[in-house]
């Protein structure tokens, strides 16, 4: 169905993404399946046919231990770099001082299992955290999760409370899925306008993806 496969690589570059290539990241997960784009494009047909699609609380560990909780992330990036799998402990205890970026990446180098073990329950955790800090990655990273079951059960109205928060936070690849969502439906009504909106708000976010179905 749609919404069953993870961005492509042609959105636009994350600037964030100092320690990991969330490009690579696309290139490693699951594409986004044929029933996903062909339920964006059967949305965009109805929608120009009508009309409506415009123009063009915690319980983690201990806190950082560094002056700041940016500079755990920081050192989390270092070691990245020199395939350290410390960065996952940096990373960790900037993700529990508040850094959205770095429960992003724990987030995801535990989900991929990169340099340290795969776990899903603490990669979903993560995810989450950085979602609820405002990462529209975050929110991307927990919703792939969610989809496919992994540290949890599939639950189509999260999928569809993540795809919304990570649209709202400015992200292309959210507002794609967010546009899917809404035009399956998955978790609530069908609501064509509202995938027409997201779809557009994606193109605009400079998601190739979004604008290659609009144009």
């Amino acid at each position: 169905g749609a919404a069953e496969g993870e961005g492509g690589g042609q959105g636009r570059a994350r600037q964030h993404a100092v320690a990991i290539d969330h490009r690579v990241r696309r290139g490693q997960r699951a594409c986004y399946s044929e029933g996903m784009r062909n339920v964006i494009v059967v949305v965009v047909g109805v929608l120009g046919s009508i009309g409506l699609l415009g123009s063009g609380g915690s319980a983690w560990a201990a806190p950082c231990e560094l002056d700041t909780p940016k500079a755990c992330y920081e050192r989390g990036v270092e070691l990245f770099k020199a395939q350290d799998a410390a960065a996952a402990d940096m990373f960790e205890r900037a993700c529990e001082s508040g850094v959205a970026e770095g429960c992003t990446e724990l987030g995801f180098i535990l989900m991929e299992g990169m340099l340290v073990r795969r776990d899903d329950g603490r990669s979903l955790k993560a995810s989450l955290r950085a979602c609820e800090l405002g990462s529209g990655l975050g929110c991307n990273n927990a919703f792939v999760m969610v989809r496919d079951g992994r540290g949890t059960k599939r639950d189509d109205v999260e999928l569809r409370r993540l795809a919304v928060a990570s649209c709202a936070a400015n992200d292309g690849e959210g507002c794609y899925l967010l546009a899917a969502v809404y035009g399956e439906p998955l978790g609530g009504d069908q609501d064509l306008k509202g995938s027409g909106v997201a779809l557009d708000k994606s193109c605009k976010l400079e998601f190739g993806m979004a604008c290659a179905v609009v144009a």
